[in-house]
């Protein structure tokens, strides 16, 4: 550590001294300084609009626009009955699955790997059965996971069904990113997605407290038992819920 500081030292006073010769010299030097917080702060145009005004063009926007209406709807349908048994995933863990911190670790992994998996197949999977068929894939892929995490008590099946769990995940997020960053405006693309996610997820405590209260009175399958039922119904009227969506061009 000593002889370290020692060398740094060194070379701190020998450029000191290259400096101070080629000054002697008549050498000109421009010191860079940082642009100053306060004068950075002040360049920025102040903005022009009030913030109230821009959520209620964004929320307008996305009620008027059948297309994304009917996404954030699908999106917000799922998270409430996904996040119903998803919030007890810890309690499903130890008691269903009768596994500890290990597996719980896994599902987590599994669905994150299933996500990058899905990055090679969207590809593939539009152009042989096209676009909203393949969103449709990622509703199937939800519902089996549900189902079967209903049914299971086997850890290693679980990680499996979260592994397709992750691929839906991936699915969708690719896709219906791309429905909506093509059909948004660039200047209200933050104002739609603000929206869009408000009403996406923000049924996600409810749906927790939905599956707690289910849980609570009918045993920790329930909420998976109701989760899978629901997700099973979307994926069987998926073609028909997207017909917006291939109304505006995407097969």
């Amino acid at each position: 550590m000593r002889r370290g500081l020692v060398a740094a030292f060194r070379e701190i006073d020998a450029t000191c001294d290259a400096i101070e010769a080629l000054k002697k010299k008549k050498y000109d030097f421009t010191v860079y300084m940082p642009t100053p917080r306060h004068e950075i702060e002040h360049a920025v145009e102040p903005p022009t609009t009030r913030l109230r005004d821009d959520v209620r063009e964004g929320v307008r926007f996305m009620i008027h626009h059948p297309v994304l209406r009917r996404l954030a709807v699908l999106l917000g349908v799922v998270n409430f009955f996904y996040f119903a048994a998803e919030s007890l995933l810890v309690l499903f863990t130890a008691q269903r699955l009768h596994s500890g911190r290990f597996v719980y670790t896994l599902l987590f992994i599994a669905a994150a790997t299933g996500t990058v998996v899905s990055r090679w197949l969207v590809t593939a999977m539009v152009r042989r059965v096209g676009f909203v068929r393949t969103i449709s894939v990622s509703f199937w892929t939800w519902a089996v996971t549900m189902v079967g995490l209903s049914c299971t008590t086997s850890p290693a099946a679980a990680i499996g069904l979260f592994f397709a769990l992750g691929i839906g995940n991936g699915l969708w997020t690719a896709l219906a990113n791309t429905v909506r960053q093509q059909l948004t405006p660039n200047r209200l693309l933050g104002r739609m997605n603000a929206a869009y996610r408000t009403v996406a997820w923000g049924v996600v405590p409810f749906g927790a407290a939905f599956g707690g209260l289910s849980a609570q009175l009918f045993g920790i399958r329930a909420p998976f038992i109701v989760a899978g039922v629901a997700h099973v119904v979307v994926a069987c009227f998926a073609l028909r819920l997207l017909r917006p969506v291939r109304g505006a061009g995407f097969d």
